[in-house]
């Protein structure tokens, strides 16, 4: 406080403390005075305590509330802000400002309010009474106000200055921090402090990524994710709701401009725009983020974008949507492992580039840039040896299901060995791959292809359709033949076996309804081609692959050539 030489002091520091000290046990006061009638031996001994807590003996005669700290001083804020709960009328002289004497009234009714329905309810119990009887003995009993008087203001900022700081200012995690711990379940308080912690520590862990406000928005997705955090809070309502209590603060509203631009591509991948993204991009956008590659943003976020609108402009359908989407985030994917993982660049090194792939995304509407640059890339068997025997992907789990994903994908592009595939994810991912090889003969027959073998044979990348055909046709054709096309998966076929298809001209996947898709491929494409000529061993022929667009499981399918 500071001694103005004017019989009263002025808080320096601690007035929103004290105040809302005060307004709560006056709430108190007031109902155990004036609205509970019948007082038991509780409620009298509380009514006393809070007694005793507002009001000095020397002044009970005048009831002049003031806060029991010493009867040396008479504080002139505290008893303004007494008179002004009393609703006394020449409350406008006492503050200048109304919006302060607003915001005490309406403090003081909210907080009056839910004690007094909390309180005085028909299931009222007896525990609830003891619980505020705590509160008053902690209030009696604990709390303590140190008074520092100095004769001038400016030695008493200087000790407020030096005695507040604690070395470094608050960063934007602790905003965050205290705001998603502020939105969640007051009995998850504990157990989420410590998902939050830890966290922080692995992400402290993870390729030595700073804690900084990437870190953050990798916290409160994995938060949502565990269901602490309620997702209406977590992006969109976290901007609207700090931008209108913080909104003539430049640092927190750069703060929230930064969350929101960089989370918001987060956002969507978390399934607020299902339309959008299948599981298998959700998979891997969320797997290139858990490996800490950084300077991808703006490129996730542009395609988005542009995707978005597309399909909002109808332009596209949702499952067109979603397979953009998904070969945006393949082709993303093995852009990022080559520049960023496998080459050991920077995001730096890749500044200008990802500035001018993001423009021309913008600029053409389309994902077009990144399938370009993906393809320009060397992504050898060089470079998957030493990816894999590298510790990029550590113990994370999330990064051996991804790896099994990507690789599945990048082995088929590159026409990696299926040996050499197999042996890099066995022996350094510590997944359980089988391989179609390992039916030893054709005598295996349909009743021995177990269920088991059917789940563990998710692991296999797409077949090559002269691999082990005697065999296929034998064990599987009876079980598949009864499932449908799936109108996405056609796509994948047509894409992964482009090369079967003996044709002159291209075309753009993207403009292309499935509807055409299909009479492009069994009308046009497969054609007089060298796939037709081998229709004896494709009749039954079992293509596998994992299509995540409409689920986890894998999808087996067959092609009848006389359709």
């Amino acid at each position: 406080v500071i001694d103005n030489k004017n019989n009263h002091h002025e808080l320096v520091d601690g007035q929103q403390r004290i105040t809302t000290i005060i307004i709560f046990c006056l709430a108190f006061f007031y109902i155990y005075k004036y609205k509970i009638n019948k007082f038991d031996s509780i409620h009298k001994r509380n009514f006393k305590k809070l007694s005793d807590i507002f009001m000095d003996d020397y002044d009970v005669p005048k009831r002049e509330y003031i806060l029991n700290v010493s009867k040396k001083y008479d504080n002139s804020f505290l008893k303004k802000v007494f008179n002004i709960l009393k609703k006394i009328e020449d409350n406008q002289n006492m503050l200048d400002d109304k919006a302060k004497i607003d915001n005490l009234r309406n403090t003081n009714n909210s907080i009056y309010s839910e004690i007094f329905f909390y309180l005085i309810d028909k299931n009222s119990s007896e525990k609830k009474f003891l619980e505020f009887n705590y509160i008053i003995e902690t209030i009696r009993k604990d709390l303590s106000v140190v008074k520092y008087t100095f004769e001038t203001s400016e030695d008493a900022y200087l000790l407020f200055e030096t005695m507040n700081s604690r070395g470094k200012e608050l960063d934007s995690s602790e905003l965050i921090k205290n705001f998603v711990m502020s939105k969640s379940d007051r009995n998850d308080t504990e157990d989420l402090f410590d998902k939050w912690e830890e966290c922080v520590n692995k992400l402290s862990d993870l390729r030595n990524i700073n804690y900084d406000v990437e870190s953050l928005i990798k916290n409160m997705t994995e938060l949502k994710r565990q269901k602490k955090v309620s997702k209406k809070y977590v992006f969109k309502e976290f901007k609207k709701e700090y931008r209108e209590d913080f909104k003539h603060t430049s640092l927190v509203e750069n703060f929230v401009n930064e969350l929101y631009d960089k989370g918001s591509y987060i956002a969507l991948v978390d399934s607020f725009d299902k339309e959008i993204f299948s599981k298998e991009s959700v998979s891997i956008l969320k797997s290139l983020f858990d490996l800490g590659i950084k300077g991808i943003y703006p490129i996730i976020f542009a395609a988005t974008t542009v995707i978005s609108k597309r399909l909002k402009n109808k332009k596209i359908n949702s499952v067109d949507a979603k397979f953009l989407m998904q070969k945006f985030a393949v082709s993303l994917s093995i852009f990022s492992i080559d520049y960023f993982l496998v080459t050991k660049s920077t995001a730096n090194s890749l500044e200008n580039p990802i500035v001018k792939i993001t423009n021309d995304i913008y600029r053409t509407e389309s994902i077009e840039p990144v399938r370009n640059l993906y393809n320009k890339t060397k992504f050898d068997r060089g470079n998957l040896d030493i990816f894999f025997k590298s510790n990029t992907l550590g113990d994370s789990a999330k990064g051996k299901k991804w790896a099994k994903l990507i690789f599945k994908l990048v082995t088929h592009k590159y026409n990696i060995e299926n040996s050499t595939f197999s042996n890099l994810i066995r022996d350094n991912v510590d997944v359980d791959h089988i391989h179609a090889k390992n039916i030893k003969s054709s005598s295996t027959c349909y009743n021995d292809v177990t269920d088991e073998y059917i789940d563990n044979i998710g692991n296999l990348m797409p077949l090559n359709l002269s691999e082990n055909r005697s065999v296929q046709n034998m064990c599987f054709s009876e079980k598949i033949k009864n499932i449908k096309i799936s109108d996405d998966l056609l796509k994948n076929i047509y894409l992964l076996n482009k090369s079967d298809f003996n044709t002159n001209t291209d075309f753009d996947l993207d403009e292309f309804s499935t509807k055409e898709l299909k009479k492009k491929i069994f009308e046009k494409e497969w054609k007089n081609t060298s796939v037709i000529n081998r229709s004896n061993e494709i009749k039954h022929s079992l293509y596998i692959y994992y299509d995540s667009l409409q689920s986890d499981n894998l999808r087996w399918l067959t092609y009848q050539n006389n359709k």
